[in-house]
C-alpha cells in the first residue's frame, strides 16, 4: 500500500489499534489479512524489531465486530486520488454542436 493509502487506513484501524495494544501498522496489516486471501501486502521492514511486529500481525485474529468498524471507516473515505489515475483519465474534447 502507498504511503498515501496508508495514511487513510491509519485512521480507520486506530481505535482497534488502541483497544488491542497493538501498532496501527499490526492492525492495518492484519486486516488486510483477514480481508482477502487474494491480498498479499508487503510491509516495508527496515529492522528486525519491525520483521517481529509485521509477523505478530500476521497472527493477530480480528474478530467480526473490529472487521466490519474498520471496512465500515474505510469505505466512507472518499476515492484516493493519485497521479495515475489522473493522467489516465480519458479527456473528451469539447463539442460545438454550431460546427458539427
Amino acid at each position: 500500500m502507498a504511503g498515501g493509502q496508508f495514511d487513510r487506513l491509519s485512521y480507520c484501524v486506530s481505535e482497534v489499534a488502541a483497544a488491542r495494544g497493538a501498532s496501527i501498522q499490526q492492525v492495518a496489516l492484519a486486516w488486510l489479512l483477514t480481508r482477502s486471501p487474494a491480498v498479499i501486502p508487503i510491509p516495508g521492514t527496515a529492522v528486525i524489531s519491525e520483521l517481529e511486529a509485521n509477523v505478530a500481525a500476521g497472527a493477530m485474529r480480528l474478530n467480526p465486530m473490529e472487521m466490519s468498524m474498520i471496512a465500515e471507516r474505510y469505505g466512507r473515505l472518499p476515492p484516493p486520488v493519485d497521479a495515475i489515475s489522473q493522467v489516465m483519465v480519458p479527456r473528451v474534447p469539447a463539442r460545438d454542436d454550431a460546427t458539427v
